[in-house]
Formats: structure tokens, C-alpha cells, sequence
């Protein structure tokens, strides 16, 4: 809700990140040891769930049941080659740009909206919104868009290689029977 959403902003910059995690501590230590130090958004959020609900996040997450049973399904991570999903995005962005992103960005940029927000921290909108402020030529605002964008589909490799480092890979633009062929290849579900 809203008036739990402003008074936890207004708490948070009042007290900084120490005393804040200090106050959710009292009513969720489970989340103010889990939450990491800087990680403002996840600590606002244990807050306002308290705030809002009278209990707290942890206690929310732990009563929480998973929709599937374990061992009821398996996980494929499908691995498109880099160059290409570079190339990809790369393309997908010199089209944003084509149809107008910088003006966009400008338009959200002068909102004045709060840069912490989750929306001003997309990808290429801060390229973007220099351009459509004149201080970025659209080559400069597109080669900064673009690496930003890369950057960040390196890190999903990264992110998927570690927290998946056990699922078989198939690679983009397999097909079915690659599928069925990995599928085949690992321990069978359980019933």
C-alpha cells in the first residue's frame, strides 16, 4: 500500500540504512540478516509487508508452499550463442532508438522522479535521456545503450552458470528432439 510505501522512504532517509535495518530487525531479523548492505529496495519492501500486514516477510516466505512438488519437474536452461544474442540486442536497440526511445527517456527523465526507483534504472535510459538533454550524440547514446545491454546478458550467463550449474544446457535453436534427447539423458521424475 501506498501510505506504508512513503512512510518507509521517509523512515529509511531519515534514519539511513543502519538504524532502518536496526527497526525492520525488531520485526523480521530473518530478512534484516538475509538482506544484503545496500540493497535499500529489499529492505523497504520487508518493511512495508510488516507494515501493511502485521507479519513479517520472512514469516510470509516460509508458510509459502511450492506450486510444483520437487521432483515433479526438471529444468533446462536454453544457452543461445553470445555473439549472436549480443548481436541481437544490439539490433534491438538501434530499433528502440530509431522509434524514439531518446524522447521517451526524456519525458520520464523530466518527471524528476526519484533515481533509486526501479524504473530509472532500466537499461539505456540514462543513454538515452543525455541524448534527448543534447548531452550525447545518438551515436554515443547507442553505443552506451548497447554495451550497457550486453553487459547485463553477460551477467544472466554468469547468473545461470552458478545458480544452474547443474541443469543440462540446450543450445538456442535446438529443437524438440534435442530436447528429448537431454531430457532422456537425466534421472527420470519421480511419481
Amino acid at each position: 500500500p501506498a501510505p506504508a510505501r512513503a512512510a518507509a522512504r521517509a523512515a529509511f532517509d531519515r534514519l539511513g540504512e543502519a538504524a532502518f535495518r536496526a527497526r525492520l530487525a525488531v520485526t523480521d531479523p530473518a530478512a534484516a540478516a538475509r538482506i544484503g548492505a545496500g540493497d535499500r529496495q529489499r529492505l523497504l519492501r520487508a518493511h512495508e509487508v510488516f507494515a501493511a500486514t502485521g507479519r513479517a516477510l520472512s514469516d510470509w516466505r516460509a508458510a509459502t508452499r511450492p506450486t510444483l512438488t520437487p521432483g515433479a519437474w526438471r529444468g533446462v536452461v536454453i544457452e543461445p550463442e553470445r555473439a549472436a544474442l549480443y548481436r541481437r540486442c544490439d539490433e534491438r536497440l538501434a530499433a528502440m532508438a530509431k522509434a524514439g526511445a531518446a524522447a521517451e527517456a526524456g519525458a520520464l527523465a523530466a518527471r524528476g522522479l526519484d533515481s533509486r526507483l526501479p524504473a530509472m534504472k532500466a537499461l539505456g535510459l540514462a543513454a538515452f535521456a543525455e541524448l534527448a538533454g543534447g548531452r550525447l550524440s545518438p551515436e554515443e547514446a547507442l553505443f552506451r545503450a548497447q554495451g550497457e545491454t550486453r553487459r547485463y546478458a553477460k551477467r544472466q550467463f554468469t547468473w545461470f552458470r552458478h545458480q544452474m550449474a547443474d541443469w543440462p544446457r540446450l543450445p538456442a535453436g535446438g529443437n524438440v528432439g534435442d530436447l528429448r534427447q537431454i531430457l532422456a539423458a537425466n534421472a527420470p521424475l519421480t511419481s
